[in-house]
């Protein structure tokens, strides 16, 4: 709570010195592998959790699945270079709804909406991938239907023909605006997906408020 404050004392500022992380070097503490890295950068964010979607893959043996946001402007599915740019707008700007999505079976990731407040369930929410349900079209993207994630900290013990504590999140839809900072011209569409990120890495915005 001192960090959330800003009222760290020397003895806080020192133990969190021996747990900055370099992501070009990539070396950590093996008691610390598994902590979340916490960044102010969106950026570093995103590659360290793509490095660790990677790792966990590795160490796993199971493959890693990337599925593409479905986007669509005056209902009919962009093509082309306009599909291309629209999947690669930063996080931020895609109402937090990523136009690439990798999951690998057992993961961690993170609720970026609230889908069942009565349960717990809500932005920021952690878990971890159990089931992945996907379609795939004429040119071979990947969408994905549904994925069932274990909500550990869920306040809903049981939910009819699921697991304990395991949920299944479907794709969300939001209307999106750009407007060039220089030109003043607009641009809208509409993007489904799920609302879940990788959770190896959050912003220190994300992790106020949490223990640590």
């Amino acid at each position: 709570s001192r960090l959330r404050l800003g009222k760290c004392t020397k003895t806080d500022f020192d133990l969190l010195n021996t747990r900055l992380y370099d992501i070009n070097s990539y070396q950590l503490d093996p008691e610390l592998e598994r902590a979340p890295l916490i960044t102010p950068f969106n950026c570093v964010r995103d590659a360290f959790n793509a490095k660790r979607t990677e790792q966990f893959s590795k160490e796993t043996g199971r493959e890693i699945q990337t599925f593409i946001a479905r986007d669509s402007r005056q209902k009919a599915a962009v093509s082309g270079s306009i599909k291309n740019a629209l999947l690669d707008l930063p996080f931020s700007h895609s109402g937090h709804l990523l136009g690439r999505l990798s999951l690998v079976y057992g993961m961690k990731v993170m609720l970026t909406e609230n889908i069942l407040v009565s349960a717990g369930l809500v932005n920021g929410s952690e878990g971890f991938v159990q089931d992945i349900r996907f379609s795939i079209d004429k040119d071979g993207d990947e969408f994905l239907q549904s994925c069932v994630v274990h909500f550990p900290q869920s306040l809903c013990e049981n939910l009819p023909e699921f697991p304990n504590k395991n949920f299944p999140i479907l794709p969300v839809k939001k209307d999106i605006h750009l407007r060039h900072s220089k030109t003043k011209k607009s641009f809208c569409f509409s993007r489904q997906q799920l609302p879940l990120v990788p959770a190896m890495a959050m912003t220190i915005h994300k992790c106020q408020g949490r223990t640590m």
